[in-house]
């Protein structure tokens, strides 16, 4: 069950558990199964909390309907011990030892259990690749030298690629779905990478990042520059003349000071 967990170790109403839930950016936890439920009444075990009955998310709108509190959906599960749920209580908790749902009367005190949004693997604004392991970050408007500037002040350096898996994750993350032209005589779609390509080995011999130059793209247009910079192309079939422009690669001649490219893709490992 990927879900991140607090069981309390002190007691309130269900508006004042909403609010302490609400306090730690997460919510008044929502079972929607028989897996979780299990499974949220068996981590009791591990926690702190003396308690075995926890305030959950449920409370009767109106209506008569038992909706949760964190995005308002009507429960499609329910769990009630026998006997319940009362006609006048309208919210519940769960008895962890029995793994059932009691009603109770929401003004009633009692221990509860939010739900927080599980931490990311990556910065905000960065895409984790499980494939991988990595982040990746798609960035605009940079020379190569500044592009890698950036990567390194965020905990990595201009990505490289290993196989036709991660040049794929890439080429998707990139598309661009025009031929847009802003900043040089590159199209929106071109994406600087974190190489320089060595001819003689028609290929990379050390990507910025230290690995290995074990994976070339498909080159496309022209003969080779030795020691030039590597692009993808990520754009549509008709933004180019000389080739097929999705996920092959270029070698460019431009300075690395100098031109600055429509976009870039930064890659760091992912947190532990």
């Amino acid at each position: 069950m990927d879900k991140c967990l607090i069981y309390s170790t002190q007691s309130a109403n269900f508006d004042g558990a909403v609010g302490i839930c609400e306090s730690f950016n997460g919510f008044l936890i929502s079972i929607h199964n028989a897996f979780e439920n299990a499974a949220i009444a068996a981590f009791q075990k591990e926690s702190d909390s003396p308690s075995r009955f926890f305030l959950i998310g449920l409370q009767r709108s109106p209506t008569t309907d038992w909706t949760w509190s964190d995005d308002n959906s009507t429960s499609q599960f329910f769990k009630w011990a026998p006997g319940h749920p009362g006609s006048s209580s309208n919210c519940a908790f769960l008895a962890t030892d029995e793994q059932l749902w009691h009603s109770v009367d929401c003004a009633q005190p009692n221990a509860f259990i939010c739900e927080l949004p599980k931490k990311s693997p990556c910065l905000p604004g960065w895409t984790y690749f499980n494939y991988t392991n990595m982040c990746y970050y798609k960035g605009e408007k940079k020379s190569f030298n500044q592009a890698e500037i950036f990567c390194r002040a965020n905990g990595g350096h201009l990505t490289s690629i290993h196989n036709n898996i991660e040049n794929a994750f890439i080429f998707e993350m990139t598309y661009a779905v025009s031929c847009y032209n802003e900043t040089s005589q590159y199209v929106e779609g071109t994406v600087v990478l974190g190489g320089y390509y060595d001819k003689s080995i028609a290929g990379v011999r050390q990507w910025l990042d230290g690995s290995d130059g074990d994976y070339v793209g498909d080159l496309m247009c022209y003969e080779p520059n030795d020691n030039s910079m590597i692009l993808m192309f990520s754009y549509p079939i008709n933004c180019n003349d000389c080739g097929n422009p999705h996920g092959n690669w270029y070698i460019a001649a431009d300075d690395p000071n100098e031109t600055v490219f429509p976009n870039f893709v930064c890659k760091a490992p992912a947190f532990q």
